[in-house]
């Protein structure tokens, strides 16, 4: 098992952090280190191979060509957000074991892994030599562990298959299956900061199923072997309908996930905010695609372009930018959705999967299906912001003149009304009434403009008068008044 959550960011976006990109190096340099390491020991205490039909050369390729098929009919299974490839190397290291030393199975396993994942990277899987290393050499790792458990409890070798062999053989797959997942989980907890023991427990649960039929079908090619070679030529059909079963389990499984993914996801965009939407639209696109990296563009209703973008890690930004620029770029690995209710654009979805997960019509669908939800929500959160503008406007307009932005004569009434009951009876108040003299000369003579332009400036001017307590309104026309109620007591 192997995790497929790291990726070097292409040089369109920004790089990863030094403290990570550490973290990852001191890993692999651990991983090849532990590797190196086993191979030698197991070379060196091997020594001279045991007499066999096969020179120690084919046994070396045999074991080497087994690990190498292993791999290269692999499965992908999702963990979280993350992916974990899943092999057939329980199958080849039981008959690894029957065929060659075993102190040779992980200088065999390093090869033959090397091979395999040079081989994805180059047709299928984009991964760099650093990333091939880490996987084979935690690969070799784990199946030094499963040679030696195997080893301590029997020889394998030049014996006939009995209970114990078998005992002996499930017991090493056990071992490489339970170091894989420790280091498999290790990897991702250092890439993606997820508990480690709780990734241990969810590799082993989705792995369980391939793990007993791994195991069974190694034992069955030894037992094939020991009777008679011939037998294997009848192993391929098992062996395909064993793959179409692994591979249905493998996508209901992903399916169910996908589907319960998308539900948290697109209940959580279910608000009545803007940043409250496009930060639940991010954060649930990071877990529902396992992307690297999310950029949602949402429209203002000034024209604006307010971005809201986040990484693997969690860490949101939240900006103002023009249309045509990115921060994750525009590539193959980018999915682009735009953001459509009926003919509104309200903005625009981008989402960078990772580097080993090439994005296809699945994804493509997936992608459209959350923008639509997402698209709804925004509009539905900018409707309701104007909505909540247009009320504020309504009730303001209620009650103020739309001239001189003073309380009409209806607020005067119930405001002086509500000052008023609220005032001892002997407290003194004065209501003071003011008119224009001759302002029907000047809406004559100059017109309403001007007359509109005079009753503003009185508004002015009046209100810079007013004392902190006192109520100033226009009643209409050119009448205000003013309910004076700070006034000193005689």
């Amino acid at each position: 098992m192997t995790s497929e959550g790291g990726a070097v960011p292409p040089p369109d976006r920004a790089p990863a952090a030094p403290t990570a990109v550490r973290h990852r190096m001191l890993a692999t340099a651990t991983v090849l280190i532990l590797a190196v390491g086993v191979i030698g020991g197991g070379l060196l205490l091997t020594g001279s191979p045991p007499a066999s039909p096969l020179s120690p050369l084919a046994q070396f390729g045999a074991a080497a060509g087994l690990i190498a098929l292993a791999h290269l009919a692999r499965f992908r299974v999702r963990i979280g957000a993350d992916t974990i490839s899943v092999t057939w190397t329980e199958a080849a290291l039981i008959v690894g074991l029957y065929l060659a030393p075993a102190g040779w199975l992980p200088a065999a396993t390093f090869l033959g892994a090397g091979v395999a994942w040079t081989l994805l990277s180059l047709f299928t899987e984009r991964r760099t030599p650093m990333e091939v290393v880490r996987i084979a050499a935690g690969f070799t790792i784990a199946v030094a562990a499963g040679a030696a458990v195997t080893r301590a409890l029997t020889d394998p070798r030049d014996v006939a298959p009995t209970p114990a062999l078998a005992g002996a053989a499930t017991a090493g797959a056990l071992a490489y299956v339970a170091v894989g997942a420790v280091l498999a989980a290790l990897a991702l907890s250092l890439h993606r900061h997820v508990p480690f023991w709780g990734t241990v427990w969810r590799i082993v649960q989705r792995k369980a199923l391939m793990v007993v039929g791994n195991v069974l079908v190694g034992l069955v090619a030894v037992v094939m072997i020991a009777d008679d070679p011939q037998w294997l030529l009848f192993l391929p059909a098992a062996l395909w309908l064993l793959q179409q079963t692994y591979g249905l389990r493998l996508l209901a499984d992903d399916e169910r996930r996908a589907w319960q993914e998308f539900a948290r996801a697109t209940g959580a965009l279910n608000q009545l905010d803007e940043r409250a939407v496009a930060t639940a639209g991010v954060a649930g696109a990071l877990a529902f695609f396992g992307a690297d990296q999310v950029e949602v563009d949402v429209l203002r209703a000034d024209g604006r372009r307010r971005r809201y973008t986040a990484d693997r890690n969690g860490v949101l930004r939240q900006e103002d930018a023009p249309a045509a620029t990115s921060r994750i770029g525009d590539d193959e690995q980018t999915l682009t959705r735009t953001l459509t209710v009926g003919d509104a654009q309200v903005g625009e979805l981008r989402v960078r999967l990772p580097r080993s997960a090439l994005p296809g019509p699945r994804e493509r669908s997936a992608l459209n299906a959350y923008g639509d939800a997402l698209g709804a929500a925004l509009h539905d959160a900018a409707t309701h912001e104007a909505l909540l503008v247009a009320t504020a406007r309504s009730s303001y307009e209620k009650l103020h003149d739309p001239l001189t932005r003073l309380v009409n004569r209806s607020a005067m009434l119930s405001r002086g009304d509500s000052t008023l009951r609220g005032l001892p009876p002997e407290h003194p108040v004065a209501l003071i009434l003011l008119d224009l003299n001759d302002f029907r000369e000047v809406n004559d003579v100059l017109g309403p403009a001007a007359g509109d332009e005079l009753l503003r400036a009185t508004a002015e001017r009046l209100a810079a008068l007013v004392r902190p307590g006192e109520l100033l309104g226009r009643l209409g026309g050119d009448e205000f008044a003013l309910l004076a109620t700070t006034l000193p007591v005689t």
